[in-house]
């Protein structure tokens, strides 16, 4: 026989809900889902648990909402015909995070899954920029076209974004890849004054958001010199002579450069503001000008100026820009844009080269026109020649820029190791050599270069080795018979000479001294620099033999500048330009300071500075 036996109240059975008063706790809502609202709203709705009497929602901008960590929101019981449904207020353009829970007479049950969404709003980030670089302050310039960028968040899609400003509408359009949107504001003829922009987006389901931010257009002044031009030479004085433009009610001007009228100054409206700028002595100055209207925009301008009071010197030309050259009937100039040929009779111009960013370093006049070299570039070691001959200018190569040496009518350059002569007369370009040393060219177009002890000359395409002595050969010059050059002896003393080589002889004309000395020499006639009780003086040596002293001034490092063919010399020192005349005396001619360089033209004395050239007397 078998007996059925049933125990009670002896355990509980773990996957049964307590009985609270005949009553268990309901379950987890399922199918919580988060949906855009309009405005700031998000709108909650979930599947409805059977037997609950309310639920709870939890709220927070973020994750990990929920029992014992955020306050509830208690919402009642709804209609039956109908799921449950929440309305939150998620501020503007923030995520937020949402769990629901249902209440029966038991208790609160089990929370939902989290879920998170986003209000209706749309947040706008405005950015301007000029030149693709971002504008942090509020002003904007009408004549610029002025970038605009907006970045949107938003819970939908944006589907358009405006922005008007000043009258003016435009339509932006979205940047591939992001949210963000882009177009150009064009402001020209924009009166001066505030201008408001406003931008505003609109989204899949209508939001509308709106941002609007107050500028102030202003025109930047505009400044215009009417003189001086870049190198004119103030003698002591020169004259400025300028106008501001601006939409504002004034400029102020702001002139600093020479030593006497600058300072502050406010010109009436178009009115020319004229100054007279003064400075004594000699050397260069850069005159600078800024223009500033009444809202801080700014405009600048600058004037290089070289300035010279000696009495001695006297104006004979004036070209438009620096003068690289000059002869009897020519001047060779540039400016910033420009290189040309002027006819001293008629100062009719010949433009030989367009400047395009480029700057003219040197330059020589030519039987035929004009050699020239352009300064290297920082990224490069070499400087570009051109020789114009009539048409168009002929480019000679990318040359070392310290090789390039003129003897009219020869010229002897480098491109790398391999060096060319020219002459100037016929045109004609010649390989003569291969060397890293220095360069000279004489006017029967010898050519000379150092290479360690050894000191080379080519001569009618012939090169022959002109000295070897064990001595390092520097810096050589010839005027076609006669070779001077620097000679460095290597031992223990490391001390310097200056020697002249005439072919039949060599002689030691300075020496020993600690540094190279200064020499030049012309149809015979020798010019260089010797230690003289106990001070550098110049000494020169006619055609055949001696030598006389050509200055007396105490110095210690004279400059020898350039030589004539009868014997005048053009030297610096105590930061002046001297002119000593054959038979030499103690009264060596303080002709200027040493700004420019002195010149002989057809055996007179001339200095070059600047835009002008002067007659030395």
């Amino acid at each position: 026989m078998a007996i059925a036996v049933s125990l009670l109240g002896c355990g509980t059975d773990p996957d049964v809900p307590p009985d609270n008063g005949g009553t268990t706790l309901p379950p987890a809502p399922q199918n919580v889902r988060a949906t855009t609202g309009t405005g700031n709203q998000v709108w909650l709705d979930w599947s409805s648990v059977p037997g609950a009497s309310g639920y709870r929602v939890y709220a927070g901008t973020s994750s990990g909402v929920g029992p014992g960590v955020t306050a509830p929101v208690e919402v009642p019981p709804p209609d039956p015909n109908f799921s449950p449904l929440f309305k939150h207020d998620c501020p503007a353009g923030t995520t937020c995070y949402y769990v629901v829970t249902a209440v029966n007479a038991a208790g609160e049950g089990q929370p939902s899954l989290e879920v998170a969404g986003r209000n209706g709003g749309i947040n706008l980030s405005v950015q301007i920029s000029f030149r693709g670089a971002p504008i942090t302050s509020q002003l904007l310039f009408p004549g610029d076209t002025i970038g605009l960028t907006v970045g949107t968040v938003s819970a939908g899609q944006v589907v358009e974004v405006t922005a008007s400003a000043a009258g003016r509408d435009y339509q932006l359009t979205g940047i591939p890849g992001s949210t963000g949107w882009s177009t150009s504001l064009l402001l020209e003829g924009v009166p001066h004054g505030p201008v408001v922009l406003t931008v505003t987006a609109r989204d899949v389901a209508d939001n509308i958001s709106t941002q609007s931010t107050q500028y102030f257009l202003d025109r930047r002044p505009t400044l215009t010199v009417l003189e001086p031009l870049d190198y004119t030479v103030a003698r002591p004085s020169v004259h400025v002579r300028l106008v501001c433009h601006d939409d504002g009610p004034s400029c102020a001007i702001r002139v600093d450069g020479l030593t006497s009228g600058s300072g502050e100054f406010t010109p009436g409206p178009e009115e020319p503001l004229d100054l007279v700028l003064t400075a004594q002595g000699g050397g260069i100055d850069t005159i600078s000008i800024v223009a500033r209207d009444s809202v801080g925009s700014i405009a600048t301008a600058a004037r290089i100026v070289p300035f010279e009071s000696s009495q001695r010197l006297t104006e004979v030309a004036q070209a438009p820009g620096r003068i690289l050259d000059a002869s009897a009937d020519r001047l060779l100039w540039a400016d910033s844009a420009q290189i040309a040929i002027q006819d001293r009779a008629s100062g009719a111009q010949t433009v030989i080269f367009a400047l395009e960013g480029d700057t003219a370093e040197r330059g020589f006049l030519t039987p035929s026109g004009g050699l020239f070299q352009l300064q290297p570039r920082p990224s490069s070691s070499t400087a570009a020649l051109f020789d114009w001959r009539g048409t168009g200018a002929m480019s000679l190569g990318d040359i070392r820029p310290s090789t390039l040496n003129v003897s009219q009518p020869f010229a002897v350059w480098a491109v790398n190791t391999q060096v060319f002569r020219r002459d100037l007369t016929t045109g004609t370009t010649t390989a003569v050599a291969n060397t890293t040393g220095e360069l000279a060219v004489g006017p029967n177009g010898d050519v000379l270069y150092g290479s360690g002890a050894e000191l080379w000359r080519v001569r009618n395409g012939s090169p022959s080795v002109l000295v070897n002595d064990g001595f390092a050969h520097q810096d050589p010059v010839t005027d076609g018979t006669h070779v001077v050059y620097d000679r460095l002896d290597l031992g223990p003393s490391n001390q310097h000479f200056t020697v002249l080589n005439d072919d039949a002889s060599e002689s030691v004309l300075a020496g020993p001294s600690t540094g190279a000395g200064t020499y030049a020499v012309t149809n015979g006639w020798i010019a260089y620099s010797k230690l003289t009780l106990n001070l550098e003086q110049v000494w020169v040596r006619p055609p055949g033999s001696g030598e006389t002293q050509a200055s007396f001034v105490g110095s210690s490092s004279p400059r020898i500048e350039s030589l004539s063919s009868d014997g005048q010399v053009y030297f610096e020192t105590f930061d002046r330009r001297f002119l000593a005349v054959p038979p030499y005396s103690p009264d060596a001619i303080d002709v200027s300071g040493t700004e420019g360089r002195g010149i002989f033209i057809g055996g007179q004395p001339f200095v070059v500075i600047g835009r002008s050239l002067f007659a030395a007397n």
